[in-house]
């Protein structure tokens, strides 16, 4: 089962698919599809149906076993991402949480958070069974260090490593809290009581990385490792090494994402990778594919394993929490109250609304988001797209993405057909459909721009006048089709007044142009929103321009096509709004999620949870990393 048929696409009504349309003129709403990201996922061990789950700046927690999901507030002050999570098991009331690289604390059950004071740069902790409860901290500047006071002080604690600020993976026995294991550097230590001092034992033989480490829950010597698609054991605390790969073939393409062992069952072993679900019920000896289905790229992360039922497992993953009870041999999703997929791109066309989701492939709704259908064909469902455009002139949809492919649908998204433009090794970033003349469509890629005049079956470069450097953006005027402006990596606007063939430069210097919009009233009066420099909007075809804002990251502009005064800018973590062609932007994101740990734009350095929005008459959609959102303008 792929991963669009394993999640219900229903969700709270979102925007008309030819006019959003909000609960309340100016307010954002939606945020579908369903089922966001979780990273890691952490299972109460006094009560199962308790489950914590963290995504980017955010804890989750659900109370029924993972059939509902809420949010949990955070401290303004918290760094991101929130990493692990550990709950004690002797006041389970009592929660520990990685975020950054600071450590903080819940007493009442993620409600509210405070951090811990004396340690600092921690890049892993665990949490010492007792009343009250012990932590190792593992740092990057002050070694290993230790608290038998729930935090509240700390002490030294590298007695025995070779290189204490290096230890990157602590392992407690769950049957003796005396024995903890430390991986740091190319080493594993072993430590006989509680962390004080350290031994060091041994990797498997050509081993000098282990990624996963889990300690059998009843026998504090037995450890199983898994690296570089092997899984090992040892029975001697780490002194000698055996591979336990029977039945086990993961392939060269696959990775290991996730290894646990079942407290109430210590021989059953569950692997996760991102391609499948392996389980061993005699500690590794003999392995099972109990679930081949075509886990989505982005995840699965992590599993948690109910401690009184062996068979209960939780998925976290790129697209939500799913829920087995049969051993992982059938999941279902379990993501009610999560935020919504993250989207990298959206475009409206006539009914319907598209989204390209960060977690890999493309949903359609053609019923105002209230559902949405997954795309399918040529394995769309696997790429990264990009670039996404709606042709104005009927239910094509055009679709680009990072390893060069062109997809195209002639159903409004449903189906989807990889079309003659393959560009190995070169992003596609930007498409448009010419608006005036059905099947020419221009792309925009890092080796130029392509020309089609054929709804995308054949290519051919048309570069003609462009520098040799990568192509951000391009924009037809509605009112002059062969007009059009090419936005440039570092080298500013092109313009081309022959639909594409060859172009001249208009200006904007050296700034990278990420997005471009055209009046359609008026073929010279251009906007365009650069990377670091904020919008700009020429009146002249190029040659002059008006600084509009100065905000450091504005990803996209548009415009609305019933009154093309109207402008909207994604700025980083808001939307901006004008009536009055650009001047005057102000605020327009009521609704709109605001996550303070969202993916960082690489280059330009800031949070992006607005990514891109397209323009309906009298309203727009918004791509954030919370899902799609709609709105009607005020």
């Amino acid at each position: 089962m792929r991963w669009a048929a394993a999640v219900a696409v229903a969700v709270v009504a979102l925007v008309a698919a030819t006019s959003a349309r909000a609960e309340a003129p100016g307010q954002w709403s939606g945020g579908g599809p369903p089922a966001g990201v979780v990273n890691l996922l952490s299972v109460d061990p006094v009560d199962p149906q308790i489950v914590y789950g963290s995504a980017f700046a955010t804890v989750y927690r659900s109370r029924d076993g993972a059939a509902s999901w809420e949010s949990l507030p955070l401290q303004p002050a918290m760094p991101n991402p929130v990493g692990t999570l550990a709950v004690d098991p002797a006041a389970h009331e009592r929660v520990y949480a990685q975020a950054g690289t600071d450590l903080f604390l819940s007493t009442n059950f993620g409600e509210a958070w405070t951090p811990l004071s004396g340690v600092q740069f921690v890049g892993a902790f665990a949490l010492l069974p007792g009343r009250p409860v012990g932590l190792l901290a593992a740092t990057f500047e002050s070694g290993l260090q230790r608290s038998d006071d729930g935090g509240a002080t700390w002490k030294d604690s590298s007695e025995g490593l070779a290189d204490p600020n290096s230890v990157y993976s602590l392992s407690v026995a769950p049957s003796d809290p005396r024995i903890v294991y430390a991986l740091a550097g190319v080493s594993l230590y072993r430590s006989t009581n509680g962390g004080r001092s350290w031994t060091q034992v041994g990797l498997p033989a050509g081993v000098d990385f282990i990624p996963l480490l889990v300690v059998d829950p009843s026998s504090p010597d037995t450890l199983y490792a898994s690296a570089a698609n092997t899984v090992f054991r040892s029975t001697d605390g780490g002194l000698s090494w055996a591979e336990r790969n029977g039945g086990l073939d993961l392939g060269e393409e696959s990775f290991v994402t996730a290894l646990a062992a079942a407290d109430a069952q210590p021989t059953k072993l569950y692997l996760l990778t991102d391609r499948a679900l392996w389980r061993s019920t005699d500690g590794g000896g003999e392995w099972r594919l109990v679930n081949d289905d075509p886990f989505n790229q982005i995840g699965p992360w992590s599993i948690g394993v109910d401690p009184l039922d062996p068979d209960h497992l939780y998925r976290a993953s790129g697209t939500g929490v799913f829920v087995s009870t049969d051993g992982g041999v059938t999941f279902a999703p379990a993501s009610t109250g999560l935020p919504g997929l993250a989207v990298q791109a959206v475009a409206a066309g006539p009914g319907a609304v598209h989204a390209s989701l960060y977690a890999g492939g493309i949903v359609s709704s053609s019923d105002g988001g209230v559902t949405w259908r997954p795309g399918t064909g040529d394995e769309i469902e696997f790429e990264s797209l990009q670039a996404l455009a709606a042709d104005p002139n009927g239910e094509r949809v055009y679709a680009g993405s990072y390893t060069g492919r062109f997809f195209r649908s002639d159903d409004g998204g449903e189906n989807w057909n990889a079309m003659g433009l393959h560009l190995p090794h070169s992003t596609i970033w930007s498409l448009a459909p010419d608006p005036g003349t059905p099947d020419r469509v221009l792309a925009a890629t890092e080796v130029g721009v392509y020309r089609s005049g054929n709804g995308g079956e054949e290519w051919r470069r048309s570069s003609r006048g462009l520098p040799n450097t990568g192509v951000r953006a391009l924009a037809f005027s509605v009112s002059a089709p062969n007009v059009v402006y090419a936005g440039l990596d570092r080298r500013g606007l092109y313009r081309s007044g022959n639909g594409g063939r060859t172009w001249r430069r208009a200006s904007l210097g050296r700034l990278t142009v990420l997005s471009l919009a055209v009046d359609p009233r008026a073929p010279n009066v251009v906007y365009a929103a650069t990377r670091l420099h904020g919008a700009y909007r020429s009146d002249d075809g190029g040659r002059t321009w008006a600084r509009l804002a100065a905000t450091r990251l504005t990803g996209s502009v548009v415009l609305d096509p019933a009154a093309p005064d109207t402008v909207l800018l994604a700025s980083g973590s808001r939307v901006l709004r004008s009536t009055a062609r650009g001047a005057a932007l102000t605020p327009y994101d009521q609704g709109l999620p605001f996550l303070g740990g969202t993916p960082i734009d690489p280059e330009a350095g800031v949070a992006r949870t607005v990514v891109s929005i397209a323009a309906v008459p009298g309203g727009a959609y918004a791509a954030t990393w919370a899902g799609t959102f709609g709105v009607t303008f005020s």
